[in-house]
C-alpha cells in the first residue's frame, strides 16, 4: 500500500495536490506527451517559475577549481 493509501484509510484524504517540477514517470526513456500525468492541469515553465520567485535559480559552475568568484560562479538565465 502507498504512503497516502495508508493515510487514507486512517485519517481520510478529501484533497491531494502534487506539485511535481517533473509531470513525467521516470521510466528512463526519452519522455513523450503519453508519458505525462494524467492529471496534470498546469503547465509553468521553469524560467516563469524563476521569474515568479517560485523556484531558486539555477547555478552553473564554469570553472573547476572550485574557488567561489562572482565572475565565473553565476546564473545562465
Amino acid at each position: 500500500i502507498e504512503g497516502l493509501d495508508r493515510i487514507h484509510q486512517q485519517r481520510g484524504i478529501l484533497r491531494c495536490f502534487d506539485l511535481s517540477a517533473t509531470p513525467f514517470a521516470p521510466t528512463g526513456k526519452k519522455n513523450t506527451e503519453e508519458a505525462l500525468f494524467s492529471w496534470g492541469i498546469s503547465d509553468f515553465g521553469l524560467y516563469d517559475a524563476i521569474e515568479a520567485g517560485l523556484v531558486k535559480t539555477p547555478r552553473v559552475v564554469v570553472r573547476d577549481d572550485a574557488l567561489p568568484n562572482a565572475k565565473t560562479y553565476r546564473s545562465k538565465l
